[in-house]
């Protein structure tokens, strides 16, 4: 599903290279998780991944990344992210709309999901992150693992191949990270 070749890159204003020589083959159905120091390129992975590096950050990119053998680096960012779900660190910057309802429906309009798969969507979404109750209410409302369900539920919703998750559980109790990997276990079943 995922293989990187000789992935190397460096952002424009670093010195030294954050990903230097990476081989990476992981399967369709697999469940990967990606632990490090912080600083030690974490983040840059997750953006080879989703296509963010090379199409957004300027920098040095050397090797191939391919997801279901798109290679990210020829393919346009909407095509990545048909295939591609992300979910990133800082959930704010993520959301663009004022209701949890408006947010998963958000990605589901921009893809042409046909209208009689929405109603089903959304709420099968919901339902997966155990916050059906928040539907209707405002973002600016919910505490940070709130939001970090509705990012997630947002994305689920649009049923992508890979899902990748830059620090999924950072504003979860234990109990809501254990159901977040559990549902994590599911999907890539």
């Amino acid at each position: 599903m995922i293989e990187i070749s000789q992935l190397s890159f460096r952002y424009r204003e670093g010195a030294e290279p954050i990903l230097h020589g990476i081989d990476l083959a992981i399967p369709d159905g697999s469940f990967v998780g990606i632990t490090g120091a912080a600083g030690s390129g974490k983040s840059t992975l997750t953006y080879a991944f989703n296509g963010i590096i090379p199409h957004c950050y300027p920098g040095d990119f050397y090797g191939s990344v391919t997801i279901d053998g798109l290679d990210t680096c020829e393919a346009s960012l909407t095509d990545i992210s048909r295939l591609v779900g992300s979910v990133c660190q800082d959930i704010d910057s993520q959301m663009v709309s004022s209701v949890v309802e408006d947010e998963v429906l958000y990605g589901l309009e921009n893809f042409g999901v046909p209208k009689d798969q929405v109603e089903g969507r959304i709420a099968e979404a919901l339902e997966a992150m155990g916050i059906s109750d928040l539907r209707h209410r405002g973002i600016a409302e919910l505490s940070g693992g709130q939001k970090q369900k509705v990012a997630v539920a947002s994305v689920i919703a649009l049923k992508p191949r890979v899902l990748v998750l830059d620090e999924p559980t950072a504003e979860l109790d234990p109990a809501s990270s254990l159901a977040v990997f559990e549902l994590l276990a599911r999907y890539a079943r």
